[in-house]
């Protein structure tokens, strides 16, 4: 994987994890900063995981892009099972939009970077 996809993949991540991911929490779930407990595996599974991404991929693992491949077809999955994906025009409705967006174009740019380095 070249340096340049290497870094746009992390980025995206980063971004993910970090904002897209809390926008829905305040959407969906009404909480600004979800809590972190052991016991309720949504709130910290999704952070572990990008954090073992995100260091495979510094390091180019081969590994760590099937991971990020498979745990974006989970979000995408996820995502789709949860909001049914119904059109609406309102501000949840362009979230929705966007996120579909966001997750659609981060599974094309991993594979063409997997295509890219072969």
């Amino acid at each position: 994987m070249k340096i340049r996809y290497s870094a746009a993949i992390i980025g995206m991540i980063v971004l993910y994890v970090a904002v897209v991911r809390r926008i829905f929490g305040v959407l969906f779930a009404h909480q600004i900063f979800p809590s972190f407990s052991l016991s309720v595996p949504e709130t910290y599974l999704p952070f572990a995981v990008a954090l073992l991404c995100i260091i495979g991929l510094r390091y180019h693992q081969q590994w760590a892009w099937w991971l990020t491949l498979v745990a974006t077809i989970y979000e995408l999955i996820a995502f789709v099972v949860q909001t049914g994906l119904r059109p609406e025009l309102s501000p949840v409705g362009l979230a929705v939009v966007f996120k579909l967006a966001w997750l659609l174009t981060f599974l094309v740019l991993l594979i063409a970077a997997r295509k890219r380095v072969a």
